[in-house]
C-alpha cells in the first residue's frame, strides 16, 4: 500500500513565510524553573549521622556544654574548615530523650564525613562519637 495513491495534500499551495521581526518573548516563569533549580533550598528529613558531644542528665550542664560546642565550631579558621570540609553553619541540637540531655552536631547523609569531622571534634570533646539520627538536608 502507498500512502501517495491516499495522501491528495500539496504543500506547495502554501509557501513559507518567514518573518523578520523578532519579538522579545515575555513570561512570568521564575527564573528558579527556567534554570532547573526548581527544588534549590527545599529541607528534607533523612536518615543519616549526627556526631554526639555530650550526654548527661543535668540540663545546666548540657546547655554549658551545648555553648562550648558553639563557640569552639565558630572559632574554627577558614583553613580548618577547608581542610574537614565543615560547612559554614554547622547546626548544634540539644535533644532530651528522657532521661537524657543529647548535644549533637552536624546533619550528615554518610558515615564516612561524619567520621571525618568528628576525627577534629574529638581533639577538643574527648568523648565523641558518630550516631545513626534523623537529618535535615536542603537541596
Amino acid at each position: 500500500m502507498e500512502l501517495s495513491d491516499y495522501e491528495t495534500f500539496d504543500p506547495g499551495n502554501y509557501p513559507d513565510q518567514f518573518t523578520d521581526d523578532r519579538e522579545e518573548l515575555s513570561h512570568d516563569v521564575p527564573a528558579a524553573l527556567l534554570e532547573n533549580r526548581a527544588d534549590a533550598g527545599v529541607a528534607r528529613i533523612v536518615p543519616g549521622y549526627r556526631i554526639q558531644v555530650f550526654s548527661s542528665v543535668d540540663r545546666d550542664e548540657a546547655i554549658d556544654s551545648e555553648e562550648r560546642i558553639k563557640v569552639w565550631i565558630e572559632s574554627l579558621s577558614d583553613s580548618t574548615r577547608l581542610q574537614y570540609d565543615i560547612p559554614v553553619t554547622l547546626p548544634v541540637y540539644n535533644q532530651f530523650n528522657q532521661p537524657l540531655y543529647r548535644i549533637r552536631v552536624g546533619d550528615f547523609t554518610s558515615r564516612e564525613r561524619a567520621e571525618g569531622i568528628m576525627s577534629l571534634v574529638a581533639r577538643y570533646f574527648p568523648r565523641v562519637f558518630v550516631v545513626p539520627d534523623q537529618v535535615t538536608v536542603y537541596r
